[in-house]
Formats: C-alpha cells, sequence, structure tokens
C-alpha cells in the first residue's frame, strides 16, 4: 500500500523518512524513521472516529470493571504523588468505574467520554458527573485540577499535541498527568506482530514507544516522575502469543477465497471476549503458565516489555525541588 503521509504529526520530519510498519483490515500503520513514531496513514478524521464510536466501538462493561478493581495502585501512585486527595478529571473514563473508586476514596471526580452508552452508564447508574464529549470539550477548567489520567486513550486521539497541551493547561501547578497506552516496545507486541491485540485501527490512531511518549510528555514542560511497564487490561502473554498465532493462521487461509476489506473500513473485527469458550481457554493459559509467569512478569516490566506505557508527570511549581516518585516501579 502506498504511503501518503507527508509529515510526521509527531516530529514534524518529511515524507521521505516514511516507512511501512503494518498493515491490517484495509488500514495502513506507517513509521517515521526520524522520531519512530508510528500512526495510522491516513488518519480518520474526527467526525469519523466520532460516529466510529458511537455506532460500533464495544468494550465489555464486566471486563472493564474487573480491570479497574485490579488497579486501584494507580490511584495510590497519585495520593502519594500530591499527599493528598484532590480535583481529579479522567479522559476517556469509559462506563467511569475508576472514577466511581477514585470518589469512595474521597477525590472530586469529573470525567469526559465520547462513547454515548458509557457516558450515559456513568452518569445515570453512577451518578457521576461526565460530559459526553472529548477533551477539548472540557471548558473553563484551566488550573483546577489535581490530577488528569487517561488510561488507554491517548492511542486514540490523532493529535496528541493538542492532547497534552489541553490536559497541562487543565492541570495545578505541581498536579499530576497519568497516562498508560498500549507499549509497541513490550515481548507480547513483539510475538503477536500485527495481530497483537492492540494494533487495532482505526481506534488506536497512534501507537508509541518510551522514546516517543516520554520526550513527548516533557515537551510541555511536564516533569517524568514515573515511567514503567505493567500488564495492566493486557492479556495473559501466553495467551495472546497462541490467540494471534491462530489469527494469523485463519486470516491467511480466508485471503486465499476472499477479498481484503477495502482501505478505512470502519467495521470492527470480531470481538470473542464474552464467549464461554474464549473465558475458559484464556484460565486455562493463566493456570498452566503461572509458574513461568511469576518469575518472568516482574523482569518484563523493569526491562520496559510489559504490555502497557505507564507514564506519570508532574507540572511543575516555582522553586519546585522534584518528585517524591522518581523512579519507582510497579
Amino acid at each position: 500500500m502506498p504511503i501518503r503521509v507527508n509529515r510526521c504529526n509527531l516530529c514534524g520530519s518529511g515524507d521521505e523518512r516514511f516507512g511501512s510498519y503494518a498493515e491490517i483490515r484495509g488500514w495502513h500503520y506507517v513509521t517515521c524513521g526520524k522520531c519512530g513514531f508510528v500512526f495510522l496513514d491516513p488518519q480518520p478524521t474526527p467526525e469519523e472516529l466520532r460516529s466510529f464510536y458511537d455506532s460500533q466501538y464495544q468494550y465489555d462493561r464486566t471486563s472493564y470493571k474487573n480491570s479497574v478493581e485490579r488497579q486501584d495502585l494507580w490511584l495510590d501512585y497519585l495520593e502519594r504523588a500530591l499527599g493528598s486527595t484532590g480535583n481529579l478529571l479522567e479522559i476517556g473514563c469509559s462506563y467511569g468505574y475508576f472514577l466511581n473508586a477514585a470518589r469512595k476514596r474521597g477525590w472530586t471526580v469529573r470525567g469526559v467520554e465520547p462513547g454515548k452508552d458509557a457516558a450515559d452508564f456513568a452518569t445515570q447508574k453512577l451518578g457521576l458527573e461526565v460530559i459526553k464529549g472529548t477533551i477539548t470539550d472540557v471548558e473553563n477548567d484551566d488550573g483546577h485540577f489535581d490530577a488528569v489520567v487517561a488510561w488507554h486513550v491517548l492511542e486514540h486521539d490523532a493529535d496528541p499535541r493538542r492532547f497534552l497541551k489541553i490536559s497541562t493547561d487543565r492541570l495545578k501547578a505541581g498536579g499530576i498527568l497519568g497516562l498508560r497506552v498500549p507499549n509497541l516496545e513490550s515481548t507480547v507486541a513483539r510475538l503477536a506482530g500485527i495481530t497483537w491485540q492492540w494494533l487495532s485501527p482505526p481506534e488506536h490512531v497512534c501507537m508509541y514507544r518510551k522514546s516517543t511518549l516520554v520526550p513527548l510528555v516533557e515537551e510541555f514542560g511536564l516533569e517524568t516522575i514515573v515511567c514503567t511497564s505493567f500488564r495492566g487490561n493486557g492479556r495473559n502473554l501466553w495467551f495472546e502469543v497462541f490467540r494471534a498465532r491462530t489469527k494469523k493462521l485463519l486470516n491467511a487461509a480466508l485471503n486465499e477465497s476472499q477479498v481484503a476489506p477495502t482501505a478505512g473500513s470502519f467495521l470492527p473485527p470480531p470481538r470473542y471476549e464474552n464467549r464461554a469458550w474464549y473465558r475458559a481457554t484464556e484460565r486455562l493459559f493463566e493456570v498452566a503458565s503461572w509458574p513461568v509467569e511469576a518469575l518472568a512478569k516482574s523482569h518484563r516490566e523493569r526491562a520496559g516489555k510489559e504490555a502497557e506505557l505507564v507514564v506519570f508527570a508532574r507540572k511543575p511549581e516555582v522553586g519546585s525541588a522534584g518528585s517524591c516518585l522518581r523512579g519507582v516501579q510497579t
């Protein structure tokens, strides 16, 4: 597929530096030879993405709730960094379970969510203050929040600089920005290849490594206080590799008799997470791989090779002496 993009929207380099990264369901990821940034070419328009999230995008509510309950440690990070609770904004808050957990611990919370069903659930069922929209719809709140978090959101945004500029503006001096994104340098990304669960167009517009995310965050004057990797919402490594390799074989067989989807298709791939056979298979891999995972998991985290890349950064205060969390690993 020919490369059409003529400028990297991260570093600004020209088209002579671009190479093909992956072609998936008619979509094309390209990589910038100068900074290593990976993103879709062509990128969906804001209107196309808005329509996609309203009509096609799906996320299992039970799985999301369970994943949040396992990751309460991010509230621990925020409270240690700030020394207390405070005003919290979550961008892309989905069904609102993380905000609900924060509210129970004394935070004053607000969210923004583009998906109508998820935003309605958060407001109507959980009683949260959630705006239906994107980060650009959070208005008139400069310097208001002690913490702004975006869990698996930045990869959905075609303009990461705008996203981080608005996020930084919304923070108080000394406030904390928290980001979690799929990690292109993870072991699972390398082993699963183009069928990795998070190399997923069109919702995942931009993909990150430590070498692209940290400099981007610090470009806005933020001080990185934590950069680590974490399994988080990722699946068991061995199950994900098995799933990816199986999918690759099936796709190869189907492509012998079927025409590939047209470029720019907004139809998401089939999802099986709620099927009993799928969950049973995943559980089998969890149990069978437990002895190996007990040894390997902490090593992958320390080496920056787990599925999620996690960054916490502080908006500096005048005369700030640095952070109490620098170098902390999960």
